[in-house]
């Protein structure tokens, strides 16, 4: 590059809901990467407040689980005091402090392992409260289960998929690097790149925010694919070349 010639921008994927990744995207401050957000659905709450209030006084679980943040999110400031929950994600139990949950278990490495933390703790909780989106991964629920808990399912939100994803994904300039926020936007993905007959760069960096989202896009066949906390994300993209 010659002196006074500007280095061509580097794009970055944000694939996920469209409030997360257009957060995302006003929120971003590195200047290796231009951000583009691609949301392939929007939020929708099934389960008003009240409902989902009443949902936790009749179970009365031990342990909230939470394996997203806008399974709370209808909720006000402290309208989950007297329960405690176990969170999948450090978005997830910022959440649910702001509900008023009194203790927050944390799990970084995704749902399956945040079951053995509880499984393994003493005394172990005999009864799970699952607030849970229409479509949810059921690993983490399922070994509970296997372990002698009773895991009660409640619906408090759904992802609506939106038609304006796959023309997106089509028209987005060539990424450098992609970060995808979840399993079921891994999948998204997948399919709108095979719908457009798109091929990401081999050079491309694919992340997954989240043990979950990182283990999705490999399973899919997206090898080089890299989990990374949500806690390190600004660091992470910060210090790569």
């Amino acid at each position: 590059m010659t002196a006074g010639e500007a280095a061509a921008p580097r794009h970055l994927w944000l694939v996920g809901s469209r409030a997360r990744v257009e957060e995302q995207a006003q929120a971003w401050s590195s200047p290796s990467y231009v951000p583009h957000a691609l949301a392939w659905s929007e939020l929708v709450v099934r389960l008003p407040a009240t409902q989902v209030i009443a949902a936790l006084r009749y179970h009365r679980p031990d342990v909230v689980l939470l394996t997203s943040a806008f399974a709370v999110a209808m909720l006000g400031a402290g309208e989950a005091a007297g329960h405690a929950a176990a969170c999948v994600g450090e978005t997830t139990g910022g959440a649910a402090g702001r509900a008023g949950f009194d203790s927050v278990l944390l799990g970084r490495a995704g749902a399956v392992a945040l079951a053995e933390t509880l499984l393994a703790r003493a005394p172990r909780p005999r009864r799970v409260l699952w607030l849970r989106g229409e479509d949810a991964l059921r690993a983490g629920a399922e070994r509970l289960r296997q372990g002698g808990v009773t895991v009660e399912e409640v619906i408090t939100y759904a992802a609506v998929p939106l038609s304006s994803f796959q023309p997106g994904v089509r028209a987005a300039p060539e990424p450098a690097a992609v970060l995808v926020e979840s399993p079921r936007a891994a999948d998204a993905l997948a399919d709108a790149l095979l719908a457009s007959d798109r091929v990401l760069p081999r050079a491309c960096g694919l992340y997954g925010l989240g043990a979950s989202a990182g283990a999705r896009l490999r399973d899919l066949g997206f090898r080089g694919a890299i989990s990374v906390s949500p806690s390190d994300l600004r660091a992470f993209f910060a210090g790569l070349p």
